[in-house]
């Protein structure tokens, strides 16, 4: 079982509590930028695009960006975890603590930092491959987003580690 650290910020997770990713539940990333509840699937999402609008905003952008990265993890990396049903976290304590400072300066309220563990699929991205958020063609975003999936990078201080599957807590190793 692999363990990771990860920074809650919305609702303070509980030890033992089981945040399960292996059936498509959608992220609080997904239903954020995609403005959808949270039981609103994975799979209805990729199925049934013409049921999710993106607005010309920031929030729309990123959505954009979100479905480029989900449509080529799925055509070429399938066995990898989606970015929206996933959960976010950090190899070490001072990798989390890196996510908290760019949190907080981007106005994100860090409520805790819980250690957690995992059985599913786990891929470290580097946020710099992430395609951009501006208006480019399709085209450019997505050999970005193939440059993502294809070459992970596990020792940067802010990779993003996506674990899938059944993700539990083990401990809330600080209360901010």
């Amino acid at each position: 079982m692999a363990t990771f650290y990860h920074l809650v910020t919305r609702h303070r997770l509980q030890v033992g509590q089981v945040l399960d990713f292996s059936t498509g539940q959608l992220n609080r990333q997904a239903t954020f930028f995609f403005s959808v509840p949270a039981n609103v699937n994975l799979r209805d999402i990729l199925n049934q695009p013409q049921a999710v609008t993106f607005p010309a905003t920031d929030r729309g952008r990123h959505a954009v960006r979100e479905v480029v990265l989900e449509r080529v993890r799925v055509q070429s990396f399938p066995t990898l975890p989606s970015r929206l049903s996933c959960l976010y976290a950090a190899t070490t304590i001072q990798r989390a603590l890196a996510w908290r400072t760019l949190f907080e300066n981007e106005g994100r309220h860090v409520l805790q930092l819980v250690k957690v563990t995992a059985t599913g699929p786990v891929f470290y991205g580097d946020a710099a491959n992430l395609p951009t958020t501006c208006a480019e063609p399709i085209k450019v975003k997505t050999l970005a987003a193939q440059d993502y999936w294809r070459y992970p990078a596990k020792d940067r201080l802010l990779s993003e580690v996506l674990v899938g599957g059944r993700v539990t807590v083990s401990e809330v190793v600080k209360v901010f």
